[in-house]
């Protein structure tokens, strides 16, 4: 019976490592997966941008909850991800960039950057992961402590905080290189404000393989989407991807293969209703084995509160990052009710500088004399054309505050400050997936051919419309918007008081800013080896055990059968040669 039932013994021992060990790979998540600004980008502007809104509640629930008033919102079985763009790419250009979050790092002692970082399409959003063993290389570690560690200080930028999760921080997973990080599932949480230490430990397991046990034994998996040493994860994305294009008929995001991403549409009405149906499962996936060998890392997390106030009020007075970036935000803040006054007076400043232009010569209504051009095109120009990146001009026009009253510097306009903000200003609105001229232009076009114009008359109203209008109201309207914002700069600056921009600088740090030190709390390996409790040898040795206990029998009771039975064959063979 023992013998059938297979059964094994474990040995665990700790080992010292006879070479360095290889560090893991780290994976990094923000749990924040759309980046306002790089939404407002992609959809041509914050008007568009609030269009999407319902579609990106309706499609990435915050933390698996429908807010109420998107609930009952229906997805268009023609709605896209915008002008040549699928899920992926819609996903991948919204989200964090690495150099957005990652604003410090050291491994060993040694500084690191995102070139040390892989991007990687995970179950949780766009990610980067450290160490990835691209190339075959792995970092290997010299000793055990934090100093020897991979240490980040990561930027949450919580202000351009969209969906879908309704927690402010990061996501963490230790994995091996070879592994599909799971980090929806096994993540470890990493919040802003503190200063976070993952200690690890390493443990390799060796299982028996069939009969024994049903672990995979042969490395060199035989997945149809993974290529390398084969994994549990692995098995698993590939499992949950071949069931939603069956299902389907689509992928999501994460999953590999050929087949098509997921419309919006068929997100919402199917994709979501049959993974639920999916996880309901008791074992969706039966054929995903654990592998016979593998590594795993136990991770000990403990944190502190970051930052001190001593080392918040160092970069305080060194007026550099972040304390620049909070001054401005909080600025931001306190002129908002201003801002929102600025922007009534400029609408007003481009009705009034259109009417002017059309006055002093321009006279584009000699074509159109129609009030509802003037109203179509008023329209273009308030609500589209300026607009849009009306907040990110008043943002870095704050930005210099303390610049200008660290370093002295003058802000009058076509000075260098003037100059630098208008470039960054021009940058961003030219970025615009949906240019501003462009979408004008398309706009006008529309209107023109309904009124049957010729093509000759629509393309010299086109060019008026660029040359004479959409030029002039740009610059004047920047000119005039930069001034606003600097007065209201320099009464906002002048309200705060002796000390209290040290107070704002930590509380934007602990807004914003996590610490994360990962590193070998001990370089002994943990090993835990299957055995076989019960060989072919101890079934035969038990089996002679058994005989000589019942019947007092031994081997040499068996050879003195044996050779009995051979004497007596051989006498009775003489005995009938002699009787011849």
């Amino acid at each position: 019976m023992s013998f059938a039932e297979r059964p094994i013994n474990v040995n665990i021992k700790i080992e010292e490592p006879e070479t360095r060990p290889e560090f893991p790979a780290v994976t990094i998540c923000n749990n924040n997966m759309f980046l306002y600004d790089n939404l407002v980008r992609l959809t041509g502007g914050v008007s568009m941008f609030t269009a999407l809104f319902p579609y990106l509640y309706t499609l990435f629930s915050v933390d698996g909850e429908k807010i109420a008033n998107f609930t009952s919102f229906l997805i268009p079985e023609d709605a896209d991800y915008g002008a040549g763009q699928n899920q992926f790419t819609f996903i991948d250009e919204s989200a964090h960039s690495l150099e957005d979050m990652l604003r410090s790092c050291s491994f060993g002692g040694l500084p690191c950057g995102p070139e040390n970082f892989t991007k990687v399409i995970t179950n949780y959003g766009i990610c980067y992961t450290f160490n990835a063993g691209k190339e075959d290389y792995a970092h290997k570690v010299r000793n055990a402590g934090q100093q020897y560690g991979l240490q980040l200080l990561l930027f949450v930028n919580e202000r351009q905080y969209v969906a879908p999760r309704s927690n402010v921080g990061f996501r963490l997973m230790v994995h091996g290189q070879d592994e599909i990080p799971n980090v929806a599932s096994y993540g470890l949480s990493l919040s802003p404000g503190t200063a976070s230490t993952i200690g690890l430990k390493t443990t390799q397991i060796s299982n028996l393989g069939s009969p024994h046990g049903n672990c995979v034994e042969n490395v060199e998996n035989n997945l149809k989407y993974f290529d390398g040493a084969y994994s549990l994860s692995k098995c698993w994305v590939e499992c949950e991807t071949d069931y939603a294009v069956e299902q389907c008929g689509c992928r999501y995001y994460y999953m590999p293969g050929n087949a098509a991403y997921c419309s919006p549409y068929m997100l919402q009405n199917c994709y979501f209703g049959k993974m639920n149906e999916f996880a309901l499962k008791a074992d969706p996936c039966k054929h995903c084995e654990e592998p016979c060998v593998q590594t795993n890392y136990g991770t000990k997390l403990s944190y502190s509160s970051y930052p001190s106030t001593i080392y918040s009020d160092l970069l305080a007075y060194s007026v550099s990052w972040p304390c620049d970036e909070a001054l401005a935000y909080h600025l931001m803040d306190l002129s908002s009710k201003e801002a929102l006054v600025i922007f009534d007076n400029i609408q007003e400043f481009i009705i009034e500088r259109y009417y002017a232009i059309e006055a002093n010569g321009q006279n584009i209504s000699v074509f159109l004399p129609s009030p509802e051009f003037h109203s179509i095109m008023l329209n273009a120009l308030v609500n589209r054309l300026f607009a849009d990146s009306f907040e990110n001009l008043h943002f870095y026009a704050l930005l210099r505050t303390l610049a200008l009253l660290n370093g002295n510097k003058n802000d009058d306009v076509n000075s260098s400050v003037y100059n630098e903000t208008k470039d960054m200003f021009t940058a961003i609105y030219t970025n615009l997936s949906a240019d501003p001229w462009s979408d004008l232009n398309a706009t006008m076009r529309g209107v023109f051919v309904t009124w049957n114009l010729t093509s000759d008359v629509i393309e010299h109203l086109i060019d008026s419309l660029f040359q004479e209008y959409y030029v002039p109201l740009f610059e004047e309207v920047f000119v005039y918007s930069y001034g606003k914002t600097a007065e209201i700069r320099d009464n906002k600056t002048a309200e705060i008081r002796d000390g209290e921009t040290n107070a704002i600088c930590k509380k934007y740090m602990q807004e914003n800013l996590s610490k994360v030190t990962v590193y070998f709390e001990d370089l002994k390996v943990n090993t835990i080896v299957q055995q076989p409790g019960y060989h072919s040898f101890n079934l035969v040795c038990d089996i002679g055990g058994s005989l000589g206990l019942f019947f007092g029998a031994s081997m040499v009771t068996f050879l003195e059968i044996i050779d009995f039975f051979i004497v007596q064959f051989w006498m009775k063979k003489l005995s009938k040669r002699e009787n011849k």
